[in-house]
Formats: C-alpha cells, structure tokens, sequence
C-alpha cells in the first residue's frame, strides 16, 4: 500500500473543465441552502506560498510522511447569525501498517512539543468569500456574492 499513499495525486485538467466543476459545486451546495445564505457559501480557499513551503518542509524531514489530508472545518458552529470561515485543516499522513491509507498524525513528537497544544495540523487557509478574486471564472456569476471591490 505504501506505493499507493506515495503516487502522485496531480491531475492536470482543463481551465474549461476546472470552472465546470467549480460550478457543479455551487449548483450543488446552492441547490442545498437557502438563498439567503449564498453569500456566505464558500467557494475556495487560499493558502499562501509561504505556508506551502513551510508544511513542504515538515514533510522533508519525515520520510514516512506521505501527504497531508485537508479537512474541511468551521471555525465556530454554526448559526445564521455569526459570520463564520470554512477552513481546511491539513492533517499530515504518515504511512504506518494497518492504515491502508495512511494514518493522520494529530500529535506532534515530544521532542518538538512542549505541551497539549502542540500538534503538525495547519489552520492556515483563508476562506472565500473574503479571500477571493471575484472576477475568475473559477468564481462563477457575481449573482452569489455581492462585489466586494
């Protein structure tokens, strides 16, 4: 199994087939939630090159860290009322045997850590709306969200 955790999961598509699935996504999540609420259905979310970089090397200095798994997660539970940010959490995964696809590392080694709240987990995308390029495709009709420009 560990090839299989270890293979490349790059696929390359199309920019045409790329804003068709982003737009099935927003078809489908809209088809799902009131209107009311579009605005604050997330649409992406950024990570920046630095933060990239950074997690590129944790996973260098680990040759049994095989990828990362991105969970999606809400920084509040959930109300109509508080404004709230999809994130995803990157978890790294390490391969280890009996976890066919690989075991997510929620704990970080003693000799990194100090205390509970140390983990390898990044908290470190920023969500759209907020962070968007509202005049990409991959966006869709700016009928979702208002401009914020």
């Amino acid at each position: 199994m560990e090839q299989e955790l270890t293979k490349s999961t790059r696929s390359r598509i199309s920019v045409k087939e790329a804003i068709q699935q982003a737009k099935n996504w927003r078809d489908f999540i809209f088809s799902h939630v009131d209107s009311a609420l579009s605005a604050k259905i997330p649409k992406a979310v950024y990570i920046s090159r630095t933060d990239i970089q950074d997690l590129y090397k944790e996973m260098e200095g680990d040759p049994n860290l095989v990828g990362v798994r991105a969970y999606f997660t809400l920084k509040y539970p959930w109300t109509r009322k508080q404004k709230n940010h999809l994130k995803f959490v990157l978890v790294p995964v390490k391969n280890v045997p009996g976890y066919s696809h690989g075991k997510d590392i929620l704990t970080v080694s003693p000799i990194k850590g100090d205390g509970d709240g140390d983990s390898d987990l990044y908290d470190f995308t920023k969500p759209c709306p907020d962070y968007c390029d509202t005049k990409s495709e991959m966006f869709g009709p700016s009928i979702y969200l208002p401009e914020a420009e």
